[in-house]
């Protein structure tokens, strides 16, 4: 079934298809070493989705969102901790617009806390977890990456909390997967051994989380 009105015909389902189908080629690409071919790619299933909620007449901060996020892929799919900071500053600024999203999208709303208190519960496993992970970042990396991570997972728990606290649930499952595809991110690119984007079920399940997390809040937001 699909989540937008009009078939495999409507323009909004078929930007969805051609994303899905990107992102299904990005995953088999993976293991293969950083190029162009592959940056482009998984910066395509991204830019889909951007064109999807384009084409959807979705909010202007959501379009900017999904841009700032295509730049980070394509960063980040490039070899070099240049590359990595540049990409990681762009998903800061992407995190910044989903923040300015669920506020303005959802501030006519009741605070959702009142009425399902486990939003409560995992809002404080989130600041509890980013407060661990940050703290064990911050003795591992230099200073100044270490700034620029806890920079990062601030704003990426600021944005969690507000979705806990008003976002929807198809919305709350994309931002749930979000934090957990940028943990892992950390504990393979950080606290594990071997090479980045070679481990044969973190990378993979990176990028999983990552692009299910998009799509739902894309499809979240636009209904």
């Amino acid at each position: 079934m699909l989540p937008f009105p009009g078939g495999i015909e409507s323009l909004q389902n078929g930007l969805l298809i051609f994303s899905a189908a990107a992102s299904l080629l990005y995953l088999f690409i993976i293991p293969q070493p950083a190029a162009l071919k592959r940056a482009v790619i998984k910066t395509f299933a991204i830019a889909l989705l951007a064109c999807a909620a384009l084409a959807g007449g979705g909010p202007i901060v959501l379009i900017i969102a999904l841009s700032l996020a295509c730049a980070g892929d394509f960063l980040l799919a490039l070899d070099g901790d240049e590359m990595f900071q540049a990409g990681l500053s762009s998903f800061l600024l992407a995190q910044i617009a989903l923040v300015f999203l669920f506020v303005g999208q959802y501030d006519d709303e009741p605070m959702r806390w009142t009425s399902q208190p486990w939003r409560i519960l995992l809002a404080a496993l989130c600041a509890g977890h980013s407060a661990y992970l940050t703290q064990i970042l911050w003795r591992e990396l230099p200073r100044e990456l270490g700034a620029q991570i806890i920079a990062y997972a601030l704003v990426i728990t600021v944005m969690a909390l507000f979705a806990l606290a008003y976002a929807p649930l198809t919305v709350l499952a994309g931002v749930t997967l979000f934090y957990v595809s940028d943990t892992l991110i950390a504990h393979e690119r950080f606290l594990m051994d071997g090479e980045v984007n070679k481990h044969p079920v973190i990378s993979p399940m990176i990028w999983i989380t990552y692009y299910l997390a998009q799509a739902l809040i894309v499809v979240g937001v636009l209904h």
